[in-house]
């Protein structure tokens, strides 16, 4: 299996005239988001601490699609209003998206975070919600899996123990335990097949239970990677799974995020470079225009999309395409990920050998290189920062 198509899951029919029109128009999942927040904040009758997430999430929306200057208005809106306030769980929606701002920012400043997570850490000590406490843990462990090599899960497991014991109405409860599982079976997919097996049969039973059909989606993708991944000779389940899962898109794209979308779409690719079928590269283009009919603005639909077509340009032996498609990543890369860069251009090394242009090859490998050591030296600096800060925390 090519390594470089399975970047998309690292942070996965022939096309009917007329659908993308249709797409165009009521695709909504994002701009429902929007506009359910949008309406919360200017409603008059609204109270401020139903402001407050609303805010924060829009924020996080915004950050997404590279808005800096919205984004920087309602979380620090967000902020004003929750310091306000005497239940500290206010707090936690605005730290936890400092926090996920924060995590995205190149180089990371370690130092930040982990007065981020303090500050979270204490607001969940001093409120009785425990809805939101989850949520605090839930967000906390995800940012330090992220930035600690040696973090034992501790705080996802917490967020888990509290999530399980929410009543059924709770609006957080499955969310909550859909992204912890989906998470853990993201971390044992290519180390630990029977604990990826564990958590991927709770990550459906929470995914059916929540009713949620991106919940699904996340679950029946998942499903789809750890067939390819660990049973790759077995053409008739891999098609099995296929069909499951396009069909579950094709009945369901307007309850799906889009980023979700794009997720699953790269799982389909991965599955048809393991079993390739006409049928299944006909429904497989069907789903790669829509995907590009409904990234949006948002900078990391944009990556997830490129990633999937100078995979697919590269699998189709399209060179000069996938060239193309990786320079227009490195563009999203130096916005949002610059520490894959090293990756970008190593990808691109691989092709330019297979094109036999060993000279632009050199070059891309020399670059590949240079930004490895910044990416090593980045490292080097995050794990001082993560010292030092362990130390005024203790």
């Amino acid at each position: 299996m090519n390594v470089n198509r399975m970047r998309i899951f690292f942070i996965s029919i022939i096309f009917l005239v007329g659908l993308t029109g249709d797409i165009t128009a009521q695709f909504s999942y994002e701009k429902t988001k929007m506009d359910s927040f949008l309406h919360v904040i200017s409603n008059p009758d609204a109270t401020d601490t139903d402001r407050i997430e609303s805010m924060a999430r829009l924020s996080q929306i915004y950050t997404e699609q590279g808005d800096s200057v919205n984004a920087a208005t309602f979380i620090a809106n967000a902020y004003a209003l929750a310091r306000k306030q005497k239940d500290s769980k206010y707090m936690i929606y605005v730290y936890s998206q400092k926090l996920m701002n924060s995590l995205n920012r190149y180089p990371k400043n370690i130092t930040l975070i982990y007065k981020l997570i303090d500050s979270i850490y204490t607001a969940i000590n001093t409120t009785a919600d425990l809805e939101v406490q989850a949520f605090g843990y839930d967000c906390i462990g995800m940012v330090k899996k992220e930035t600690d090599k040696g973090y034992n899960l501790d705080d996802l497991y917490k967020a888990l123990f509290i999530a399980e014991k929410l009543p059924e109405k709770s609006t957080k409860k499955y969310t909550i335990m859909v992204d912890i599982y989906r998470s853990l079976v993201a971390l044992n997919l290519y180390k630990n097949k029977s604990a990826t097996e564990k958590y991927l049969n709770l990550l459906h039973q929470t995914a059916k239970k929540s009713g949620n059909k991106d919940a699904l989606c996340i679950a029946m993708t998942q499903k789809l990677l750890f067939v390819v991944y660990y049973s790759p000779n077995e053409k008739r389940l891999i098609f099995q799974n296929f069909k499951i899962l396009e069909n579950f898109l094709s009945n369901n794209i307007h309850y799906i995020d889009s980023f979700d979308y794009g997720f699953a779409v790269g799982s389909l690719m991965m599955a048809y470079e393991e079993a390739p079928n006409a049928q299944f590269r006909k429904l497989l283009d069907k789903h790669i225009s829509i995907y590009r009919t409904i990234a949006g603005n948002s900078l990391k639909n944009r990556k997830a999309l490129l990633t999937i077509e100078l995979n697919n340009a590269h699998l189709q032996k399209n060179y000069p395409e996938t060239i193309k498609r990786i320079n227009e990543l490195i563009k999203i890369e130096e916005i949002i990920a610059p520490s894959d860069l090293w990756l970008d251009y190593k990808h691109m090394a691989d092709v330019y050998s297979e094109m036999k242009q060993y000279e632009l090859a050199s070059k891309a490998l020399n670059k590949s290189l240079n930004y490895y050591k910044q990416y090593e030296n980045s490292q080097t600096e995050e794990m001082r920062q993560l010292y030092y800060s362990r130390l005024l925390i203790a």
